[in-house]
């Protein structure tokens, strides 16, 4: 029996889901755009569409594996990449993800930190500790229904995107022609360094593989054409605004060079109502985008333990060990985090997402597209529960 697809309202659900997944602190902030791709120079208009090129290659690949395998976890997935090497490499893969996953709460809790020092003047520890708690509480209580929330929240947001963007481009256009006609390159930057960068974010984002596992596990796509629309109209979403927000950035620079580069060049721009309108998208989307991610982070980790005998309280200890670890992380501030920190774990991406994808994951692949689906996930049966 053939496999029955989404809809096509189903398949842009999903896919909006994908381009969910990458509004996080960093790429609200700018900090992604100025990090990767604005401070090396003009090049960075460019680099962006490579990096996005492979990452959607990357994650497509991945769920193909998903629809033909049966795979429903990153660690499933891994087992079947790494196949026959699986026992080695799966313990490994499991604590690189959970350290990448713990970067990202980091970026979103010195993210709140670092909005609400500079924007109220509040204690950036203060701030920090408390959104911890309050991360670690939406995960214990009603996650579904903060998601559901920031779906919404996450809507505004890109409105708010469409609306101040393009105004803040407008604005420094004779600024931004200038740096690409004249292919400027900033301090000793280098055309290759530029280009090792965004090779370097193309492995953390490879981080998102898990998130999509997660997304054929709940039944939101189950063949090979559900995963390729996906990520075609997934990764056109995505690479569009994060264009938008690299010329926003680069734009603005050397004056938007911060911990917050797209709040400073909206000030920088003299508009001080679109600046608070934006303070406030980017507080309600942090607010509502980790609590559910913690939630599906822990609960898998205490899916990996039989002690204490209640679940509740499993995924209350790992929750709880998590965030400590991506407090500590946080205390060195958002700038090193995502320019120092995802750099570290998106080198050990290349060689964990993104060789395997593009080497013994393609040929099997390859192997696997040449079978009718429903015979597929019959061939297979994952090892690993989580």
């Amino acid at each position: 029996m053939e496999k029955k697809g989404l809809s096509p309202w189903g398949i842009l659900a999903c896919a909006l889901t994908y381009f969910g997944m990458t509004v996080n602190a960093a790429f609200i902030s700018g900090g992604t755009a100025y990090s990767y791709y604005a401070s090396y120079g003009w090049c960075g208009v460019f680099f962006p569409l490579l990096t996005m090129a492979l990452v959607v290659f990357m994650i497509w690949q991945a769920m193909n594996a998903a629809a033909n395998r049966g795979c429903r976890s990153a660690r499933q997935w891994a087992d079947w990449a790494f196949h026959p090497y699986e026992k080695f490499f799966g313990p490994i893969f499991d604590v690189v993800t959970l350290l990448g996953f713990c970067l990202s709460l980091a970026t979103g809790i010195s993210g709140m930190g670092t909005l609400l020092n500079e924007w109220l003047g509040l204690n950036y520890a203060a701030v920090c500790v408390l959104y911890t708690a309050v991360v670690v509480l939406i995960a214990l209580t009603n996650a579904g229904i903060v998601s559901k929330v920031s779906g919404v929240v996450s809507a505004l947001l890109v409105v708010c995107m469409l609306v101040i963007y393009p105004q803040i481009i407008l604005h420094n256009a004779d600024t931004l022609a200038g740096y690409v006609a004249g292919q400027v390159m900033f301090g000793d930057h280098t055309l290759g360094g530029a280009l090792w960068r965004s090779l370097v974010l193309f492995g953390f984002q490879g981080m998102s593989i898990g998130g999509m596992m997660a997304l054929r596990r709940s039944g939101g796509f189950s063949t090979r054409r559900d995963a390729k629309w996906i990520m075609i109209i997934g990764g056109t979403i995505t690479t569009f605004f994060l264009l938008l927000t690299v010329l926003v950035v680069l734009g603005s620079l050397p004056g938007s060079a911060s911990s917050m580069p797209i709040l400073t060049a909206i000030g920088l721009a003299g508009k001080p109502a679109l600046l608070t309108i934006y303070q406030v998208g980017m507080l309600l989307a942090l607010a509502t985008s980790n609590g559910p991610g913690l939630y599906g982070m822990a609960g898998r980790w205490a899916m990996a333990f039989k002690r204490p005998v209640n679940e509740k309280l499993r995924i209350l200890i790992s929750s709880i060990v998590i965030v400590t670890i991506a407090y500590f992380i946080s205390t060195f501030g958002l700038t090193a985090i995502i320019s120092k920190g995802w750099a570290y774990m998106g080198t050990i991406g290349i060689f964990l997402y993104g060789i395997p994808v593009f080497t013994s994951g393609l040929v099997k692949t390859i192997r696997d597209n040449r079978r009718p689906e429903s015979e597929m996930e019959d061939l297979f049966k994952p090892k690993s529960e989580v």
